[in-house]
C-alpha cells in the first residue's frame, strides 16, 4: 500500500493521459491496479487467518460513508493492554446496508482477529468464506480487463 501511496498521483496521470491517447491501456492498467489492491488485501488476510490472536470486542458505534453504507467501529484490547477503536481492516459492504438499521448492534459482542505484528490491522472473526469471494471476484474482474486490454491492445477484438 505505501507504494500505491507513493505512486498514486503518478498513476491517475498516466491513467488520465492514457484516456485521450489509446483508451484501451486504461483497461490494464486499472486491471492491475485492482490486482495489487486484492494481493495487498490477500496477504492480510492470509497473515490474519495464520498468526491471528482472536479478542472480544464492542460494536460501539457505525460510521457512515458518503453514500450511506455502514461500517462498524470495534474497541478491543489485545494481548498487550493495548486498546484499539477503529474500523477492521476488511469488511464487505453490500448495498442492503444502506437501507439496513444497526442500531440494535451497537454495544453487543463480536469476535475479532487481528493481526499478531499490527493490531491495528482487524477483521470479524467467522467472515473468512465472504472475504475469499469477494477477493475472487476482484481477482477475476481485474483478470477480465488485463485480458480485454491485451487483446485489445495486439488488435485480436
Amino acid at each position: 500500500m505505501k507504494n500505491l501511496e507513493r505512486y498514486g498521483y503518478l498513476i491517475f496521470a498516466v491513467f488520465v493521459i492514457f484516456m485521450f491517447v489509446k483508451p484501451v491501456v486504461c483497461f490494464l492498467i486499472l486491471g492491475f491496479y485492482i490486482l495489487y489492491l486484492v494481493s495487498e488485501y490477500k496477504t492480510t488476510i492470509d497473515e490474519i487467518e495464520q498468526n491471528g490472536i482472536t479478542a472480544e470486542g464492542k460494536i460501539i458505534k457505525y460510521s457512515r460513508d458518503d453514500e450511506g453504507y455502514q461500517i462498524p467501529i470495534i474497541n478491543f484490547s489485545t494481548n498487550k493492554g493495548e486498546t484499539i477503536e477503529k474500523e477492521p481492516h476488511y469488511y464487505f459492504i453490500t448495498d442492503f446496508q444502506v437501507f439496513k438499521s444497526f442500531k440494535n448492534s451497537i454495544g453487543k459482542t463480536t469476535f475479532v482477529k487481528y493481526n499478531s505484528k499490527n493490531p491495528e490491522q482487524f477483521v470479524i472473526d467467522g467472515k473468512y468464506s465472504l472475504h475469499r469471494t469477494t477477493i475472487i471476484i476482484m481477482i477475476v474482474i481485474s483478470l477480465v480487463l488485463i485480458t480485454f486490454g491485451t487483446l485489445s491492445i495486439f488488435g485480436l477484438i
